[in-house]
């Protein structure tokens, strides 16, 4: 996960230090059908694999199922030792200590590039161009994204507290036209598919899932304690028989590149 610098790439190597293990426990998982999606799309035993700015190894995991060739592309060092850790009975999978500009993969050489919540740290241009380099011809991007469901009552609650204790503006919590720059990436037309998903916590991996997030306070911030209190507060005032249940709709933004690292 790489900001849109040289600067910001730097700064995004330790955005998420110390958050690792929030992130592992908090966050929601992907949707199964991401995967019927990619064999549809040719993914087998065969297939290579770029899971780029691969955090935990949330998806990389995920992606062990289709018994492919996994590389989980990740700069953050504490991040990438989650995720050997999560995907260590996979040995299909390896990894690149490597920002997603310069992932150091062959030229050529995978098939499919996943970026899962990742998308809004990249530099596009520079991506755009190390993305066609590691292609194969006809190669697949997907840019995955979760996002809690507006409207729910619960998600309308957590927002307001997210809000309130909002320490720093980071690509995490920046605003645009997404789905503008997911066309201008791609030059050519996108594909996009919505499935549904959810994400059931109890009262830990609620805090854990708030102090995942880049821009809330960190344990040696002053408002640290505060933020976990109204976080334990908000489930106790939501949950329903040990249990809160999180609306998600996943988004996959299907591109290609004409020529790919031949163009």
């Amino acid at each position: 996960m790489v900001i849109q610098n040289v600067e910001g790439e730097i700064e995004m190597k330790t955005e998420f230090t110390g958050r690792a293990s929030s992130y592992t426990k908090g966050r929601p998982p992907y949707p199964k059908g991401i995967l019927e999606l990619m064999r549809s799309m040719g993914a087998d035993d065969q297939s290579r694999i770029a899971d780029i700015g691969a955090g935990t190894g949330r998806l990389t995991r995920m992606l062990g199922e289709l018994d492919a060739f996994v590389t989980a592309v990740e700069p953050s060092a504490d991040m990438l030792e989650e995720c050997r850790h999560t995907c260590r009975e996979l040995p299909r999978v390896t990894y690149m200590e490597a920002p997603a500009e310069e992932t150091r993969l062959e030229t050529g050489s995978v098939d499919f590039i996943t970026v899962a919540q990742a998308f809004h740290w990249l530099d596009k241009d520079r991506c755009r161009t190390e993305f066609q380099r590691i292609l194969k011809p006809g190669g697949r991007v997907l840019l995955i994204w979760n996002s809690m469901k507006g409207g729910d009552p619960f998600v309308q609650a957590y927002s307001n507290v997210l809000k309130d204790f909002t320490i720093k503006q980071t690509a995490g919590n920046a605003s645009g036209d997404h789905l503008k720059e997911k066309r201008e990436f791609f030059g050519s037309d996108i594909k996009l598919v919505q499935m549904e998903n959810a994400h059931t916590l109890d009262e830990e991996e609620l805090i854990h899932h708030g102090l995942s997030l880049s821009y809330t306070p960190s344990a040696d911030h002053p408002e640290y304690q505060s933020f976990v209190n109204a976080l334990g507060t908000l489930y106790r005032e939501h949950c329903q028989e040990g249990s809160l249940t999180i609306p998600y709709e996943t988004e996959v933004t299907i591109g290609s590149f004409e020529g790919s690292h031949n163009g």
